[in-house]
């Protein structure tokens, strides 16, 4: 995957934001801050680069559209602009610096739900 100019993060950030499969026009539509040029032009260059995959095939009208949506997680695309390190020092800082239980415990519990999935999947490799 190549680097991102800033209208192509910010692009995929409002993607990841959205959290819905769209069309160039649908993507204008949604988020009214980008030109519709812009978003036409970012989102084939964030496809071409590996970030966007067409998801399918949509009629609109007389003519067919692409519908977009992200390649990788959101977690995958911040450890790509962030790397691992600076990931585990988020995640630590955040648990350090947090000041209620509740929060803990549900960092704790999607960290087991996670573990429970690997461990399901190393035993159904075997």
């Amino acid at each position: 995957m190549e680097n991102l100019t800033k209208t192509e993060y910010k692009l995929l950030n409002r993607f990841y934001e959205l959290d819905m499969v769209m069309t160039k026009k649908e993507f204008s539509e949604h988020s009214p801050e980008f030109n519709a040029n812009t978003v036409a032009l970012g989102i084939s260059n964030l496809h071409k680069k590996g970030f966007l995959e067409v998801a399918e095939i949509r009629q609109n009208y007389s003519s067919l559209s692409r519908a977009y949506r992200p390649k990788i997680s959101i977690f995958d695309f911040y450890r790509y602009i962030l790397g691992d390190k600076k990931i585990e020092l988020l995640i630590k800082n955040k648990i350090h610096e947090s000041k209620s239980l509740c929060q803990l415990e549900q960092l704790l519990l999607n960290v087991q739900k996670q573990k429970k999935k690997l461990l399901e999947a190393i035993r159904d490799a075997s």
